[in-house]
């Protein structure tokens, strides 16, 4: 339930329910969202957001406290380990985000092995290559997220593999061309 969250961010911005609920749902409704009695759909809980001028992603970062979610925090102390060349921590957060994994999150615990493996000159593991493998194939629709995705993944698939996805990843790149923070 995420109307506590955005009761909070209405009443720290000074503004009453009619300014951020007006055309999503009657005052009752919003009073109920509020407090944790109903939901929105998401339409109408994306309209609240603009109306409170927020993103999704800043919302997030506020209903945790200000704090990246574990997943974000991982991901982050993992690529700034590898990019200053320090293994032993990115081996201690790979493992720390190993302990937490669930969904995509496991997907992209395959690649960081596969990266390990990579560095370390050895063999990847069949069972974590196929999985990112089966992510890039079955993939339909491209996100920014999964370019970067791609990219940091370049190095282990097969380069027959590489070359079709990489027409897809210059196909979504140019639906991208003019969205905010996209270079």
């Amino acid at each position: 339930m995420y109307g506590e969250t955005i009761k909070t961010i209405r009443l720290n911005k000074g503004l009453p329910l009619k300014s951020v609920y007006i055309d999503v749902c009657s005052k009752t409704n919003a009073i109920k969202f509020e407090n944790g009695e109903r939901i929105l759909a998401v339409d109408k809980f994306n309209q609240v957001l603009s109306d409170l001028m927020i993103t999704m992603d800043e919302f997030q970062w506020i209903r945790n406290g200000y704090k990246p979610q574990k997943d974000d925090y991982y991901s982050y102390r993992i690529s700034k380990a590898w990019n200053a060349n320090n293994l032993v921590e990115f081996e201690e957060n790979v493992q720390h985000a190993e302990d937490d994994a669930i969904g995509i999150e496991r997907i992209q615990l395959a690649s960081y092995r596969l990266l390990r493996s990579y560095n370390n000159q050895l063999e990847p593991n069949k069972e974590e290559l196929e999985s990112v493998v089966n992510y890039f194939s079955n993939l339909s629709s491209w996100t920014l997220s999964d370019i970067r995705f791609f990219a940091n993944n370049c190095y282990v698939l097969p380069y027959s593999l590489m070359i079709i996805l990489l027409q897809e990843v210059l196909k979504a790149q140019n639906r991208y061309t003019f969205y905010r923070n996209s270079k």
